[in-house]
């Protein structure tokens, strides 16, 4: 589950239900070289998190950072950063909106540790 997600939604006093997907095409789903099991340390950095809402609809934004390997197997930070927008359907709240992008100029591929 998404922490800038559940620290908004402990911040407003309301119970979430979580659907996670690996199939995202934010995590590289869609592509070949598919990063998100080459990425190591991944961190929401909660203590940045900005969030508002109402009894009908809150968002929260907040970077992330994560470290990641060019093909020669040397590290590098992969900051980010996140957004989630959450609706009330009848007293569940579910996610409408998210999206993940890395901060400009971050290399968006990444290999792993050379063995």
């Amino acid at each position: 589950a998404n922490l800038a997600l559940l620290s908004a939604c402990e911040a407003m006093n309301i119970k979430p239900v979580i659907i996670s997907s690996v199939g995202s095409s934010s995590w590289g789903a869609n592509r070949e070289d598919f990063s998100w099991p080459y990425i190591e340390n991944f961190e929401f950095l909660v203590d940045k998190l900005i969030a508002y809402g109402n009894n009908e609809l809150i968002w929260g934004v907040t970077p992330w950072n994560s470290i990641g390997y060019d093909a020669d197997g040397n590290s590098f930070d992969r900051p980010g950063r996140a957004t989630v927008i959450l609706k009330d359907f009848n007293g569940v709240w579910l996610a409408i909106h998210t999206h993940f992008s890395l901060i400009p100029g971050t290399p968006y591929n990444t290999y792993g540790i050379k063995e």
